[in-house]
């Protein structure tokens, strides 16, 4: 049986060679980054191409094992999936369906058992009253204020030129 970190390797090196497959922004169909975009703020390559790791390190030294974390904009699930193995429960939230099926088949049996994959936009899913901690490590996205009730933590990762990597704890 792999390991979470063994895993988390498989999926970086298919996101560089899916990556550098798709440099050329022709290349995209219908459902890739035009249309992931359409009514959302940010640019094409920041929001739909690049997995925010900057964010990871310090987003690890807040989660705690009794936590119940959602991960919105989850991506490939690297995140999602170390997590996994810091939480009580993780869902993680991606609409990006060939991102996900991607990931998921990398992964397969080998996916940690308090890991919830949800297949949507996060605008639509419901926050289930277990959830204690909400991380948005997008770069560029908007912060849904919905997120803030339930007196749960909500941090919002951004990645700016001017600032660098930086978690904003926005609501506790």
């Amino acid at each position: 049986m792999r390991t979470i970190e063994q895993i988390v390797t498989e999926l970086k090196k298919d996101y560089t060679r899916w990556s550098n497959e798709d440099e050329d922004m022709e290349a995209y169909d219908d459902e890739s980054v035009p249309f992931f975009n359409e009514d959302r703020t940010g640019s094409m390559v920041s929001v739909m191409l690049v997995p925010q790791e900057e964010n990871y390190k310090e987003a690890f030294k807040k989660l705690r094992d009794n936590d119940v974390l959602m991960d919105m904009g989850a991506g490939d699930l690297r995140f999602a999936l170390r997590a996994s193995a810091l939480c009580k429960k993780v869902y993680a939230v991606e609409m990006n369906t060939k991102t996900l099926t991607r990931a998921l088949n990398i992964i397969g049996y080998g996916i940690p058992r308090n890991l919830i994959v949800i297949c949507a936009d996060w605008r639509d899913v419901k926050i289930p009253e277990d959830v204690t901690v909400i991380m948005c490590l997008c770069n560029g996205a908007d912060l849904e204020k919905r997120w803030l009730d339930n007196k749960r933590a909500v941090y919002h990762g951004t990645v700016t030129t001017e600032h660098g990597a930086r978690l904003v704890e926005v609501g506790h």
